[in-house]
């Protein structure tokens, strides 16, 4: 799919990275994104929301996508995005 962030344009085909951004909260509800790291190094998420309208694609900095994503993301994704990024997290 081929989309426009911040005037940049991106296709997530070509991603050379994708995490699908997925849990359930306490009252059942199914929440889902995607976080992308692009071919040049730019970072981009379609944020995580149970309703539809409510998902937007934004640019994002890798250390903010670990904090505020941190409950969608598996021990080894946060790892393998920290290692991608050069930032040093536990």
């Amino acid at each position: 799919m081929k989309v426009t962030i911040g005037g940049h344009r991106f296709d997530t085909s070509k991603a050379s990275h994708h995490w699908g951004l997925d849990r359930i909260d306490d009252n059942s509800n199914r929440h889902t994104g995607d976080l992308y790291h692009s071919s040049k190094g730019t970072w981009y998420v379609w944020t995580p929301s149970q309703w539809a309208n409510q998902h937007a694609w934004m640019l994002i900095e890798p250390a903010d996508a670990l904090t505020e994503y941190d409950q969608y993301l598996t021990d080894e994704e946060k790892a393998e995005i920290a290692e991608l990024a050069g930032l040093d997290w536990e």
